[in-house]
């Protein structure tokens, strides 16, 4: 037994290594993941056609998915690379990778956002190089996957000639279908629970979150495992609507706004006029 456990903390460690991320929560994802209800059209592109584009929502879950991804073929002996794209300088250096990478041998690249993290980072190499990409890697024996906000995904669309051929491999998380049912939801924390060293603070919760959860309070992943990091700082009932509230507004309002980025100009502007004179048109409606 310890042992095998000593080997499985090594294999762990690798992985932690070649993808160049020790966050706690990788190294456990086999414990903490719980799929999302595209997992299995995501894990078939991938199987069948070597890539998968993850889009959606914010805090929906695609980096947690990706790296699942990774570590799924890491254990069947691809290499792992993730190719991150946090800050601006991150994905100058991706789009270098981009242009250069030729596939290898049983290789997993994970490209985060190389078209913009929060809005579409318009870069000529990419949008020329990234087609022929896809099609190079289609018939080798890599896999890709990339991950990118709804908003920032449909704007690099606009700027690529013949992106319908992207489609098939095209796979959406978000909050309206929704991929993550409020079971799974629960899943996520008990999960925090199992892994987590206060547990006695994670079952004085538990009802609450759930019927948080119930209340569609609390709609995405990242919003449950960022308030079940956070229960320590919580001391009241007060306290911890006020939290969930802070996180829900945050939450939507990134949706909102990568909804109203898609938006023509004309609507846009239209929804100006209607915010600037919307009291007295209400006024008007009630004379």
């Amino acid at each position: 037994f310890i042992e095998d456990d000593i080997m499985s903390n090594r294999a762990s460690y690798d992985f932690l290594q070649l993808i160049g991320n020790n966050n706690i929560g990788y190294k456990l994802i086999d414990n903490l993941f719980v799929e999302p209800n595209e997992y299995l059209q995501i894990k078939s592109s991938l199987e069948d056609k070597n890539i998968v584009f993850i889009v959606g929502d914010p805090g929906i879950g695609k980096t947690y998915t990706a790296v699942k991804l990774l570590h799924e073929y890491y254990k069947e002996g691809y290499k792992p690379i993730w190719v991150m794209g946090m800050s601006k300088e991150d994905r100058e250096l991706q789009s270098t990778k981009i242009m250069n990478y030729e596939p290898n041998e049983k290789e997993i690249v994970y490209f985060e956002d190389p078209f913009g993290r929060t809005q579409f980072e318009r870069r000529d190499d990419v949008l020329q190089i990234f087609l022929p990409l896809l099609d190079k890697i289609k018939h080798s024996h890599s896999k890709l996957v990339v991950t990118s906000r709804s908003n920032v995904f449909q704007s690099f669309k606009n700027e690529v000639p013949h992106s319908e051929l992207m489609n098939e491999y095209v796979e959406t998380l978000n909050i309206q279908k929704p991929s993550y049912s409020k079971d799974k939801l629960k899943q996520i924390y008990e999960n925090l629970c199992k892994v987590g060293a206060n547990t006695e603070l994670y079952d004085k919760w538990r009802n609450s979150i759930y019927l948080a959860i119930d209340r569609n309070q609390l709609i995405t992943p990242i919003m449950v495992t960022q308030l079940a990091a956070n229960l320590q700082t919580i001391t009241t009932n007060k306290q911890f609507w006020e939290r969930i509230f802070l996180l829900k507004s945050n939450n939507l309002l990134m949706v909102v706004m990568n909804e109203l980025k898609q938006l023509s100009i004309p609507s846009r502007i239209l929804l100006f006029i209607m915010f600037l004179h919307g009291r007295y048109l209400v006024k008007l409606s009630t004379i």
